[in-house]
């Protein structure tokens, strides 16, 4: 599926597979890591990065999308899958903290995206 294009499937808001680049750490750490996003949607990401990670975990994220400050959000790990042949793990972060103005912005910007492809 090509950047900016809807996934199918029974959730509550459109994911659309977008790149941009993330910040996250957990909330024991003070280093941020550089990671990026598979696809996102107003509930949640799928994020590229390396390390160890496990699901339950709580990280901090800031999500960078244009024209805006990145969006500080919290998310529990509810997935994570190795990625044959690559060293980045896809890890699906489901929010459990954001603020209703920042989800409306990116809701906003997600449905941007899907209209820029339609």
């Amino acid at each position: 599926m090509r950047d900016g294009q809807p996934r199918q499937g029974a959730r509550e808001f459109l994911r659309i597979d977008k790149t941009l680049p993330v910040r996250y750490r957990t909330p024991f750490s003070t280093k941020w890591r550089q990671g990026h996003t598979r696809n996102i949607s107003g509930t949640g990401i799928a994020l590229l990065a390396q390390g160890f990670f496990f699901r339950g975990i709580i990280l901090e994220l800031e999500l960078e999308i244009p024209y805006t400050t990145p969006l500080p959000l919290t998310g529990k790990i509810v997935r994570v899958r190795r990625l044959p042949g690559q060293p980045e793990k896809e890890i699906g972060i489901h929010f459990v903290e954001i603020d209703a103005g920042e989800q409306k912005l990116l809701i906003q910007y997600i449905f941007n995206c899907q209209r820029r492809q339609s």
